[in-house]
């Protein structure tokens, strides 16, 4: 016979039932020199399977034959024919005897499906091309030296092994390698038992170690977790990912160094994927913070693209109390271009995400609940931060009584730091209890003597104090009186809030003593201040106020096309109104435009301190104009000691006491479209225009 067919395998998809015939073309001498395998679709998973067992085979001449399962090939799986003849050669002729040519001819044959099976074999291979050199040399290394090893190429071409992995490459801002995909150091390799008792810091150190620079670092999953009660030092770029695996943090003996969990000092390090858990911890009472991640660089040098990424941080809640100490989940100091993402932070005594003096930062896309201190801190020296897209809620009462929270801090400027700056706060959903027991920070998100800051696009819904009656503010700007810079440069638009207590307060500014400037250029624009009973309102929508006996105020507030609807003046804040301001001697608001605006009282009492709009005292320079008022006690007052106060075009609505109420300030140009009754008290020799018409005030009307 000639030997014209060029192949030796063949498939068939299962049927689900036995009987299942399967024909082959390509031709074999015996039924045994089939190999028959059956291969899961989906997993890849190989069965070889027994003739006689699973199958029979019927051979056709030199034209093939045909398979028929005895056992079922399932619909989900292949069944794979592949020749393979015995490596054998059973011609012997005689010295002198008959010449067969029908023998010498099956051998022939033999040899040409031998070198078909062959060739399958090298075309399935890696191989050089026939271009190359043949002076290449492609032995590996003997199985001592390529033990836990890769193979790589040097610089000519030759093959070689290396105990590091590829280089890195960014995908939208995370590293990411070829060994997360091929676990080059596997943590188990290096003595982890991952039993959940066993303290497996030791072979998590070797495996770090064992990187060098660029390696990767894989954590499987066990059913009970790895037990670390020491500091791993990560002084090189890599990866540390998991499969979900749990890594229990238990540091009860010697805190005074057992401080970070993952001690990070070098740049281009992603940890992923990874369970943190703290309900192992036995020490308590502990001296110092304690940080599940932690990069530590200088004010000299900065580290950069250092990425957690995918994992969970759950009851880390030891603490000291009385020196407020506390677990923090995610600590960057000094790393710039860095990120947190996609977490899920879940009782914490301390911080989710603590950053300080680091540039371009982002914390994004994080689930956050049950923190005892702020939910994400920033403080000094940041330039350029996005805090977008996270849920933040939960009890937060604790160690700090700061809850559910994003605040950006910004201390000992400038006689030693720079402010925090260049941020913004957008798109995140915050609720849950801000401020604990002293109720001592009752805010969702507070701005701290901090500069160019933009917050827009958030929900703050329906938060609270502990004692749901202390005034709580969904968003504080503070400029700290510690002689200190001011806040400066924020707007706050496009924002819903709604508070979860009697008493929310929407917009706080507040300025205190040894501000060493001025505060200056807020806008608060198309916000929404939404409230929902009367246990649940707004007492105001925005209160500027100057305390103490600073030496600047505010300058240059502009509150415009916000809706808000409330019951201000229940002794939740002074100065009352949906909108307050009170300046002080020598420290004024100044600059101010409030207009576009909608306010609509909800109560049914009519208490004087019922106020749409209030300029309690030193507020200069002001335009009130194009605002809906409706339905307060007085919905525009002006009291003595301000300065220039314009009105015009404002619809003034169903008001139980007066419409404006002026008691001895320089009026201008009071023109609106509606108003009941316009009162003024104690203002003299001023004219004003009334309806069109120029009207000359002495005393009262």
């Amino acid at each position: 016979m000639t030997v014209a067919n060029q192949t030796n395998r063949t498939s068939a998809v299962g049927s689900g039932s036995t009987g299942q015939e399967v024909p082959f073309s390509f031709p074999i001498i015996a039924t045994s020199d089939l190999s028959v395998t059956v291969r899961t679709t989906a997993t890849g998973a190989e069965v070889d399977q027994a003739e006689t067992t699973n199958y029979t085979v019927v051979i056709s001449g030199d034209t093939g034959g045909t398979l028929t399962t005895v056992t079922a090939v399932e619909t989900t799986e292949e069944i794979h024919l592949i020749r393979a003849l015995p490596f054998t050669q059973s011609l012997d002729l005689e010295q002198g005897g008959d010449f067969s040519a029908e023998n010498v001819e099956d051998a022939l044959d033999k040899n040409a499906k031998l070198s078909i099976d062959n060739k399958d074999s090298l075309d399935r291979s890696l191989r050089l091309p026939d271009t190359d050199s043949t002076a290449f040399d492609m032995t590996i290394p003997n199985s001592v030296d390529r033990a836990s090893k890769v193979l790589n190429f040097d610089s000519d071409g030759n093959v070689g092994v290396t105990t590091g992995a590829t280089t890195f490459t960014v995908v939208n801002g995370v590293y990411d390698t070829l060994s997360s995909k091929f676990p080059l150091r596997d943590v188990k390799a290096y003595g982890a038992q991952g039993d959940g008792t066993t303290d497996d810091s030791t072979a998590f150190q070797a495996a770090i170690t064992a990187c060098g620079t660029g390696g990767s670092v894989f954590i499987p999953k066990t059913g009970s977790g790895y037990l670390i009660k020491s500091e791993l030092a990560i002084a090189n770029p890599m990866l540390i990912e998991s499969n979900r695996a749990t890594v229990f943090m238990d540091f009860d003996t010697d805190d005074t160094v057992n401080t970070k969990l993952f001690a990070i000092t070098s740049d281009g390090v992603t940890v992923k994927g990874i369970i943190f858990d703290g309900s192992k911890t036995t020490g308590e009472t502990h001296d110092q913070n304690r940080y599940v991640v932690r990069t530590d660089g200088s004010s000299g040098t900065h580290l950069k693209n250092v990425h957690v990424v995918d994992c969970e941080f759950n009851g880390l809640d030891a603490k000291k109390t009385a020196t407020t100490k506390a677990t923090h989940g995610v600590y960057y100091a000094f790393s710039d271009e860095s990120s947190v993402r996609s977490c899920v932070f879940n009782d914490l005594s301390g911080a989710a995400v603590f950053i300080n003096a680091c540039e371009d930062t982002k914390v994004l896309d994080n689930f956050i609940q049950e923190t005892q201190w702020y939910s994400i801190h920033y403080e000094e020296n940041c330039v350029g931060y996005e805090i977008a897209h996270n849920w933040i809620g939960g009890t937060g009462s604790g160690i700090r009584d700061k809850g559910s929270s994003i605040d950006i801090m910004s201390q000992d400027v400038p006689t030693t730091d720079a402010p925090v700056q260049r941020g913004s706060i957008h798109d995140n959903y915050i609720t849950g209890l801000c401020g604990g027991p002293t109720n001592v920070y009752p805010f969702a998100m507070r701005i701290s003597s901090s500069a160019h800051v933009s917050i827009y696009g958030n929900v703050v819904d329906e938060c609270t104090t502990e004692d749901g009656v202390t005034p709580f503010s969904m968003i504080f700007i503070t400029s700290r009186p510690n002689a200190e810079e001011p806040s400066k440069n924020i707007t706050v638009t496009g924002n819903v809030m709604v508070p979860g207590q009697k008493f929310g307060v929407g917009v706080l500014i507040s300025v205190g003593d040894s501000v060493t400037s001025v505060t200056e250029n807020i806008v608060i624009s198309n916000n929404t201040f939404h409230s929902l009973s009367a246990t649940k309102y707004m007492s105001s929508a925005v209160v500027a106020l100057v305390a103490g006996s600073p030496s600047f105020g505010i300058r240059n507030l502009i509150i415009s096309n916000n809706v808000a609807n409330g019951i201000p003046g229940d002794a939740a804040q002074t100065p009352d109104g949906m909108v307050g301001l009170r300046g002080l001697t020598g420290a004024h608001i100044e600059n101010v435009k409030i207009h576009g605006n909608h306010f609509t009282y909800l109560g049914t009492s009519s208490d004087t301190d019922e106020i749409g709009i209030y300029l309690d005292a030193f507020v200069d320079n002001t335009e009130i104009f194009d605002n809906t008022i409706d339905g307060f006690n007085a919905n525009i007052r002006v009291d003595a000691d301000n300065g220039d106060v314009r009105f015009r075009g404002n619809d003034l609505r169903n008001a139980t006491s007066v419409d404006f109420f002026v008691t001895d300030v320089p009026v201008e140009t009071l023109h609106n479209s509606k108003y009941d009754f316009v009162e003024f008290i104690g203002v003299d020799n001023t004219v004003v225009m009334v309806d069109n018409q120029m009207v000359t005030i002495n005393g009262s009307i």
